[in-house]
């Protein structure tokens, strides 16, 4: 009896070790053509194995694949792998289901294409086994190249070094993972987590989207259907800015958050994007609006939409602790600031914007209207109107552009006003409107709005029925260089005292510096001064820390008398310098 047992057991050692040891010394590579024929008849398509073969039974039964092929011979062959690594699980095997313990593969290639009808073009492989027959508990992808390619547009995609660890519980799903791909010179990382297959041939699926150096966050949560090779999906959307976000290099960045989300319906060709809601800044003092938005994909991709809001304060959403009256210019730049460094699109981008009322420095703006654009580069207004203080309309187009250290608008603008001494007085932040002998005031012209300067070319104007026309530029003072004003005015007539009283009036107050250097041209036909009369007077002076510049000082009749002025005063301790000056005062006859 103990001999028997003996026997036994020996028996059993030998066939293990016969198990462990003897696939060492196989030559699998002799079985090539078989493993190539299976993988065939598996994958529905020619397969070649160019590298090494390998297999193992214990501890565990497995097979390696070294140089995967698919597809007709030839250079056109686009859908590779570098290994394949497989642990299969022995008791679904004996039942006839090819089930995978752990599936390891590495540098796959494929190419996927839609055609120009917006239907998917067809794998390079269709599996010969029913979806519940194959499952895998651990799938790993490494390294791999996915070529995406659009015939209507001529464009293509190719996500680099994919990678991917999941489990794939059947071909129909559930399938859920984790990964990092990098395209266009950007890492985004993702998860997937998409249902089983339902009755309608939908597959319920959820997707994140993660780019690592920028701050955002894309989340889709809907259903997928693929209908005839036509891809088709309905869900909810949701683009997110947190408010903070550590790079990949360790560097802290703080911004303004943001978040767009919105009900999606989307084919290969457009989405059309329903119940959208956009709100820029955190929710207690954020602004919000809802609309709705179409989306072209193609050649000439574009997003199309129509955002509106009741009410939207731009003082408390832009509100510091040491602002206690920001002026409007001032929270209008850190707006568009802000938001053109939140929102940069690479597509066109069209917006048509309604707000009924804008609080805005202190005051309500009423209808609130306009049509944007965005070219990538820049925003450019091509319709913008609102309703300011003082029963002013203002109407104005143009370009705003956004950089990390400027903001600036430049377009035409036009401005009507009954009542200037308010809309002065809302403009500089004045507690009181200032007092001015002015009924109403029409301008307009080619305003330059931006952290630098603020100017009109063109201008056109008429102030309360008197015209005048020219040019005006203000730069703000940066460093040790003063702020600067800049002007070139023609008028047909000009009271000087009102004019100069309108002067004081407006500046009264205004938290604007000072000029230390002014530049004036000025052409006037009739001018009053206090209660003398001027005809043809014509004026071109400097001021600046050298002191000022009469470069020419003309009045053709002053009180019957003709007078030429030029010269210079420098700016000094004491004041010295040369004037020239020409009276002719002829006494005309009787």
């Amino acid at each position: 009896m103990q001999s028997t047992l003996l026997g036994m057991a020996i028996v059993v050692i030998v066939a293990l070790v016969t198990a462990l040891v003897g696939p060492l010394f196989i030559d699998w590579g002799r079985y090539r053509p078989t493993f190539e024929v299976e993988a065939s008849r598996f994958l529905g398509t020619p397969v070649r194995i160019t590298g090494a073969i390998d297999a193992r039974i214990l501890p565990s039964l497995t097979l390696s694949l070294r140089g995967i092929e698919l597809g007709p011979p030839g250079p056109s062959s686009k859908t590779r792998a570098q290994s394949l690594d497989v642990e299969f699980a022995l008791g679904p095997l004996v039942r006839g289901q090819w089930r995978a313990a752990a599936l390891h593969l590495r540098r796959p290639e494929l190419s996927l294409g839609l055609d120009r009808t917006g239907r998917l073009e067809s794998l390079p492989f269709t599996l010969g086994l029913g979806p519940d027959q194959v499952s895998i508990d651990r799938l790993v992808v490494d390294d791999g190249i996915i070529t995406i390619r659009d015939a209507a547009s001529g464009t293509r995609m190719v996500l680099d070094q994919l990678w991917f660890h999941g489990d794939m519980r059947s071909l129909a799903g559930p399938v859920k993972g984790e990964g990092a791909f990098v395209t266009s010179g950007q890492l985004y990382g993702y998860s997937l987590n998409a249902a089983r297959r339902g009755e309608d041939g939908g597959t319920k699926l959820r997707l994140s989207l993660d780019p690592a150096d920028r701050p955002l966050a894309i989340e889709t949560e809907g259903t997928l259907w693929v209908d005839a090779g036509a891809p088709r999906y309905e869900g909810t959307a949701t683009l997110v800015r947190p408010v903070g976000l550590v790079l990949a290099d360790g560097k802290k960045l703080v911004s303004e958050p943001w978040r767009l989300a919105s009900h999606i319906k989307a084919n290969a060709t457009s989405a059309l994007l329903e119940q959208l809601e956009f709100q820029y800044g955190p929710e207690e003092r954020g602004i919000k609006l809802t609309g709705t938005a179409d989306m072209q994909f193609g050649l000439h991709p574009r997003f199309e939409g129509v955002l509106s809001a009741r009410q939207v304060d731009l003082d408390r959403s832009f509100a510091r602790a040491d602002d206690t009256n920001r002026l409007p210019l001032a929270t209008l730049r850190s707006f568009a600031a802000g938001l053109g460094d939140a929102i940069r699109p690479s597509i066109l981008v069209k917006l048509g914007i309604g707000i009924d009322t804008l609080t805005l420095g202190g005051a309500a703006l009423q209808s609130v209207r306009g049509d944007i654009e965005s070219d990538a580069e820049a925003w450019n207004l091509q319709t913008f109107e609102f309703r300011a203080p003082g029963a002013t309309q203002v109407k104005l187009s143009g370009r705003l552009k956004v950089t990390p250290n400027a903001t600036e608008f430049v377009g035409p603008a036009v401005i009507d006003s009954s009542d200037p001494s308010a809309l002065v007085a809302w403009i500089e932040g004045l507690s009181e409107p200032p007092k001015m002998a002015m009924g109403s005031m029409r301008v307009r012209g080619d305003v330059t709005l931006g952290s630098e300067r603020i100017a009109v070319e063109r201008l056109s104007a008429d102030a309360d029925r008197k015209a005048f026309e020219g040019r005006f530029s203000y730069l703000f003072a940066a460093g040790s260089k003063p702020a600067r004003l800049d002007a070139a005015l023609s008028a047909p007539d000009v009271d000087v005292d009102a004019a100069i009283a309108l002067g004081k009036a407006a500046f009264a107050g205004s938290k604007l510096d000072k000029p230390g250097e002014i530049a004036l041209a000025i052409d006037v036909g009739r001018a009053t001064f206090g209660g003398v009369e001027a005809k043809r007077a014509a004026a071109n002076i400097e001021f600046d820390a050298g002191g000022l510049r009469i470069e020419r000082l003309s009045i053709s009749d002053l009180a019957g008398a003709a007078l030429n002025a030029s010269g210079r005063i420098d700016a000094s301790s004491a004041p010295r310098g040369a004037l020239s000056l020409v009276l002719d005062a002829q006494k005309k006859p009787i």
